[in-house]
């Protein structure tokens, strides 16, 4: 009986973790291109120490890439992609962040600009390792 509670719990418990991080996408995917603009440039102040000059023109360059950013496709769209689409739309993302780190590069001082950078190589560094581990699990 011991043992049937426990793997109960257990089961209970995976089940609840693995709805979290569906959660929390949902609850970015319906958050408005403002509502996205404005967590992350508050996000960023408080960890580049920004002022609020700097504040507001990142904001705005935030806004201006999440009203431009595609709507997330789902699995059967990107497997109907032909390959011409699929790098299209590749260049595309990379003409995006291009054009992005110039654009912070202007807002942010030398410090803050390298501060970024290391923040953002740990994080792409980060993902790529989950990814990695998602696809042995697999």
């Amino acid at each position: 009986m011991k043992n049937a509670i426990l793997i109960m719990a257990l089961i209970f418990t995976a089940v609840s973790y693995g709805q979290r991080g569906e959660k929390r996408m949902e609850a970015r995917q319906s958050m408005t291109p403002q509502q996205e603009a404005s967590i992350k440039s508050k996000k960023m102040a408080l960890h580049l120490d920004l002022s609020e000059k700097q504040q507001n023109q990142v904001y705005d360059l935030l806004l201006e890439q999440a009203k431009d950013r595609p709507k997330k496709m789902t699995k059967e769209e990107r497997e109907k992609m032909s390959e011409e689409d699929r790098i299209a739309q590749m260049e595309a993302r990379l003409d995006q962040q291009i054009a992005t780190k110039r654009e912070l590069k202007k807002v942010l001082s030398v410090e803050q600009f390298e501060k970024f950078e290391t923040t953002m190589n740990k994080r792409k560094k980060g993902a790529k390792e989950r990814l990695k581990k998602r696809r042995q699990d697999r």
